[in-house]
């Protein structure tokens, strides 16, 4: 009686997936007062970039207060002393 019925039902893969499966469990995070030359030292010395993109940057408390990706950190215009929190564009978002 006018009522579209859908034949094929198409099943979110999302709705099977949980956080704690695809997240890094064990990833470096920066204080907020490490500077860009200091960050950018850590990530070439312990070659960082092969097996995480962003980072948790925290405060004097270890309370995440952002992310920074590696493009950020990579392309940042600010002097070698400036800190890390200063390019902070992903501000925390809690869930």
């Amino acid at each position: 009686r006018g009522v579209n019925v859908p034949t094929i039902y198409e099943y979110s893969f999302l709705v099977l997936l949980n956080v704690r499966k695809v997240m890094t469990k064990d990833c470096i995070a920066f204080s907020s007062n490490d500077t860009l030359s200091e960050v950018r030292e850590i990530i070439n010395r312990d070659r960082l970039h092969e097996v995480q993109t962003a980072f948790p940057v925290v405060d004097s408390n270890q309370k995440p207060i952002g992310i920074v990706t590696l493009h950020e950190i990579k392309t940042a215009s600010l002097t070698e002393d400036a800190s890390v929190e200063k390019i902070i564009q992903h501000k925390n978002i809690f869930i």
